[in-house]
């Protein structure tokens, strides 16, 4: 749709070499798709926010899609969205990796039954282990301890 209603768009999160996958599939794909920029992901608003702000001001996309994980994405949206006068932001979480294809999405079963969590651990034990089974645990138990 972007492609078509001439939108420019900003990839802002995950490591370079994935950003250029990620640039040269849709390119493929979508030959008139205008993409003006990329940054990786390596960045943190309490240190950073002048670099990318002056970069996305200069680059002034109509859409700015930031891809880091929960919870940075959403702090880089509040920051940006406090700098800047254009651009739309989207936080997508994995989705530049899905479609550079470095990373695959799970079966349609685990997500159909509310289990991406799941295959995402086994996939990537070490990467995920304190946010689905450390930190999903806490949360349970403040819950408990709440009411």
């Amino acid at each position: 749709e972007a492609e078509q209603l001439g939108r420019s768009l900003f990839f802002f999160g995950e490591r370079e070499e994935d950003l250029e996958l990620l640039t040269a599939k849709l390119a493929e794909t979508y030959p008139d798709l205008k993409i003006a920029g990329t940054h990786h992901g390596f960045v943190t608003p309490e240190q950073d926010a002048e670099t990318v702000t002056a970069l996305l001001r200069q680059a002034s996309p109509d859409i700015i899609l930031l891809g880091m994980g929960m919870p940075l994405q959403e702090r880089w949206g509040i920051t940006l969205k406090e700098r800047l006068d254009q651009g739309s932001l989207f936080s997508v979480g994995a989705l530049f990796l899905y479609v550079a294809g470095v990373e695959k999405r799970c079966p349609m079963l685990f997500s159909k039954l509310g289990l991406e969590w799941l295959y995402r651990l086994v996939r990537h034990p070490i990467k995920y282990w304190n946010r689905y089974v450390i930190g999903n645990t806490r949360f349970v138990l403040r819950i408990l301890r709440a009411r």
